[in-house]
Formats: C-alpha cells, structure tokens, sequence
C-alpha cells in the first residue's frame, strides 16, 4: 500500500500526466490554475472552467455526486459510468485538483499472479491522514485509533459494517469491508474540479476515462436508452497507470469476466426483472451497472447476495427502502 508519498497529477491536453516530482513529506502536490487549459478550444477536465467556458459550469454547482467501487473491481463514476477494473497497486480513486481538499486512494494488494483484493481506503483530508483497513482498523497519521474519532472538521464512525467518514469539507466516505462496497459523495462545489478513477465529475461521459480526442461509441441499453460504451479493459489498464502512485510497474487489469451459466438468471431476477422485488427502485437507482456487478465469474451465492445490499443500500440512500430476499438471509 502507498505510504506517506502520493503522486500529483495535473491534466494536460485533457489527459492526466505524471508530474516528475514527488512530495516527500507527505503533503499532496498542488495544481495551481495556471496548469489549467485556458484557450478557448481548451476544456479543463480536472479544474473550474476558464474565460468564456466558466459560466457553463455553475448551473451545476449545487448538485451533489456519488460514485462507487464494489467487490473489488465494479466501478461506477460520479458522472455514472461502469467500468471494470482490479489492479496490483494504488489508484488515486478521486482528487481535488483546484484546491487540494482531499484526495481518496485504493490499495490493492496481490494474491497471486492473476488476482488481488482491496487491502485499504485512504483518505487525505487537507493533510490528515485517514487509512480504513480491510480488517476494520483505522489509522489516523499512519497510528491506529479507536472509534468514533472527532477531528477538527471531520469525524469517522463506525456503523454496523461500515465505516463513515464525514468531511465539513464535502465529502463523506462510507466504507464496508465485509460486504465489499465503498461509497463517496462529494458536494456540487467540486464540479469540474476532481479527476481521478471515479471520474471528472462534469455531467460528461465522453471523456470520463478517455482521451479529450475520443469519444467512446454510443451503444443501447436494454431499456432502449443510449449508453456511452465504458473503455475496454486494455485502455482500462491504460488508463488506470496513469493515476498509479509511484513504483507501480503493473499495466494489468485483473478484473474477472462476465459468468457465461447460472449465476446469470439470479441476477436477472434481480436486476431485469419487472417483478424484481428491486423493480420499486429502478426508476432512482439504474439497474443495470448492478447487474454486471453481479454477474462475474466469482459470482456465488455471497456474491449475489453481496450485489443485492449494495443496491438496496444505494436505494437507501435515494429514500427508497427495499427488503432484501430470502435467500440473503
């Protein structure tokens, strides 16, 4: 897992580069508004808008987003693309890039050759340091703490299985290792201003996590919608590098496929289904990243089982509340 040294990204032709420097003492690197695009057919994917383009951003600016990272490699971005991904290193998950309020890092750790799991969450709030461990712990400035913890402008809880971070910054974490979900939400104040593996948060889903100069093919939905196709996984694993922390040499994407036999069916009852017992929530919480989630080769009964608490927990959250099936116990 990544120590006290992080990476600082800046954005550079609307891709994000490595700067060659790193922060030794533990502090986060700045990206100050001159590294931002300030041409007119510039368009800054990880900071506020500049001259004519600003306006266009503020319609935006008190709505809040979520993004999310289940069973290790299911993500969906704050601007609500799924894509697919496991790696071996640590991946800046989100950051303010305008006024360094937080960065969220994952820490994966290798199993073997062809897997990995989530081993921690990090969580810098200005220059504190908040690491979640897989095992419950929680270590504030890299020693262990008991919960819950009231800091200056921050608290973290436990809650049953889950671990919330709450930021008067505008950004809560919850966390829940046993279940394998984690969940962030940042204010509107950061739209147009975070980059990172969930996202630029900028209502466009076209250049989420690809090159300003691609545009990803617009695929339908089983619904008849038109969906923005998520990169496939060798750009992925591209892409992904890119927001590594340092010393990482690994380019793979250990993400599991798609089950091809039962596993399907049980989540279709789940996910497709007009009768779902979920079909209540479908209008609030799209249902169909939820179905890919559950629907990888480690799919189990726990896996399934597992997908359906995260729906309903984020379901929970649009003040829909739905009751999870027999089978889950």
């Amino acid at each position: 897992p990544v120590g006290v040294e992080i990476l600082g990204i800046r954005p550079v032709g609307g891709y994000p580069q490595r700067q060659s420097e790193i922060i030794p003492d533990g502090s986060l690197g700045r990206t100050e508004e001159a590294d931002l695009p300030h041409g007119p057919d510039e368009r800054a994917h990880v900071g506020p808008a500049q001259g004519p383009d600003r306006v266009r951003h503020l319609p935006h600016a008190s709505k809040a987003a979520t993004a999310s990272l289940f069973n290790d490699q299911h993500y969906i971005t704050f601007d609500g693309q799924y894509n697919k991904f496991k790696g071996e290193c640590s991946y800046i998950l989100t950051r303010d890039f305008v006024d360094n309020n937080f960065t969220v890092i994952v820490n994966y750790q290798s199993e073997d050759d062809w897997n990995s799991k989530i081993d921690s969450i990090l969580f810098y709030n200005g220059d504190q340091k908040i690491e979640i461990l897989n095992s419950y712990t929680v270590r504030y400035n890299s020693r262990p703490v008991n919960l819950p913890l009231k800091l200056s402008d921050a608290t973290v809880l436990r809650l049953g299985p889950v671990i919330k971070v709450t930021s008067e910054k505008g950004i809560e974490l919850e966390y829940n290792p046993l279940q394998g979900f984690l969940i962030v939400e940042i204010s509107g104040w950061y739209f147009g201003k975070v980059a990172g593996l969930f996202g630029t948060y900028n209502n466009e889903h076209y250049d989420e996590l690809t090159p300003s100069n691609t545009r990803p093919a617009r695929v339908n939905s089983d619904g008849g919608d038109y969906l923005i196709a998520a990169p496939n996984e060798e750009d992925l694993a591209q892409l992904a590098s890119l927001w590594a922390t340092p010393g990482c040499r690994s380019t793979d994407n250990l993400a599991e496929p798609d089950v091809e036999d039962e596993p399907m069916s049980d989540c279709a009852d789940l996910f497709k289904s007009t009768s779902s017992p979920f079909s209540n929530c479908f209008d609030w919480v799209a249902p169909q990243n939820y179905y890919q989630m559950c629907v990888t080769r480690q799919s189990t009964d726990g896996t399934i089982c597992s997908s359906a608490q995260f729906y309903t927990r984020q379901c929970a959250r649009q003040g829909v509340f739905l009751t999870i099936p027999d089978y889950c116990g």
